[in-house]
This record gives structure tokens, sequence and C-alpha cells, in this order.
């Protein structure tokens, strides 16, 4: 904008000086509106809290507790429910952040309960068991780290939607798909990401 204060257009001859002014003052403002919404956006009130959870997400040496639900589809044809994440660019099984540091069965049940039935919008009564849990080291797509996970999974007993019959499906923002696990074996990018958790279901869950 300085620059087009100070300088003078009169002896263009491709475009007529005052035109080019309009162009070159309209993109100027666009980009000083971008710039500022961007700023804007970007800044964030952190309370100690906040900072030291953003802080321990990102620590190697810290266990992050994460619950993997493990839905079959009820035609028992061996595929089971997985979602497209974005964060991990890459089909994982349903899981959701554990409550506590302190895991509790009782409570976590509950949660992915309450979680699946809205993110699959059931109405119906739905039950899950504990399986068991598993500790995985492996590299952090989003946070561009090795961390140390603590899965706990769980596997549906009692449920029925309306999507068995889609191959895949949107629900609530998320895209979801029905997978073998030879399927996702198959697949380079979830070997690469998510091998840990095919080992462990195919050991323990799957019984196709």
């Amino acid at each position: 904008m300085i620059t087009l204060v100070i300088s003078d257009f009169s002896h263009l001859t491709i475009i007529e000086p005052l035109y080019f002014n309009i162009i070159a003052w309209g993109i100027s403002i666009v980009i000083l509106a971008y710039g500022s919404y961007t700023f804007i956006k970007s800044i964030k009130i952190y309370s100690v809290d906040q900072l030291y959870s953003e802080i321990a997400d990102i620590d190697p040496k810290i266990e992050h507790p994460f619950n993997i639900v493990v839905i079959r589809d009820g035609h028992g044809n061996g595929k089971y429910l997985v979602f497209k994440s974005k964060r991990w660019d890459c089909w994982l099984f349903p899981n959701y952040h554990c409550l506590n540091k302190i895991f509790s069965k009782t409570k976590e049940l509950r949660y992915i309960t309450e979680c699946i039935k809205r993110d699959l919008k059931i109405s119906e009564e739905i039950e899950f068991k504990y399986i068991g849990n598993e500790i995985s080291e492996k590299y952090s797509v989003g946070d561009k780290v090795r961390k140390k996970y603590n899965f706990h999974y769980f596997q549906e007993t009692n449920i029925v939607t309306d999507f068995n019959n889609q191959r895949t499906f949107r629900c609530n923002g998320k895209k979801y798909c029905w997978k073998t696990l030879d399927q996702m074996y198959s697949d380079k990018n979830i070997i690469k990401k998510n091998k840990d958790v095919l080992d462990y279901i195919r050991r323990v869950c799957d019984i196709s």
C-alpha cells in the first residue's frame, strides 16, 4: 500500500493508470484483510491447564490413552467399521481419547457408548465389552513425533446400525467404510500408520 501511495503510474501504456490503481488497491486490501484474519485467528489465550495439556500431548515420554472401538458388520462377512481420519489421512477404527489418566473401565464403557450412539445416530441400546489394552510406540502423524500410546480395546456385543448394508457412508461429518482385515493389511498407508492396532485385533478379536 505504501508503494501504491508513493508511486506514479501515469506513464503506463498497457493499462489505464486508473484501472491499474483500482486493481492494485483491491489486491492490497484483500491481502491485508486475509493477513488480519489469520493473525486474529492465531491468537490463543492459554490457561495453565491448557498449556500443560498441549505440551504433554507432544511429550514422547508420556502415555497417551485411547479407546479403540471394534464393530463388526452384522452380516457376518468379516468386515469392520472404520472411518477416514483427516488428521492421520488414513482409515482407522473409531477411537476416542480416554476421559482420565487413571483408567476406569466402567466410565470408559459409558463414555464410548455415548460417543458411538452420537456419531452413528443410534437410538437403541448398544453394548460393548472391554477386551484388553496394549502399549504401542509409533510416529504420530498429527504431532510429527514418536509417541507412546496405551490403547484400550472395546468390542461391540449387541449393535445394529442402518449402515450395515452400505460399503461407504457419511454420518455426523465423518466418512465411514466397512473393510475386512485382509483389505486393511493390503493397504500400505494403513500398515504404515496403524499396523499395531490391526495386529492386536487379528490376534484377539477376529474370529473369521
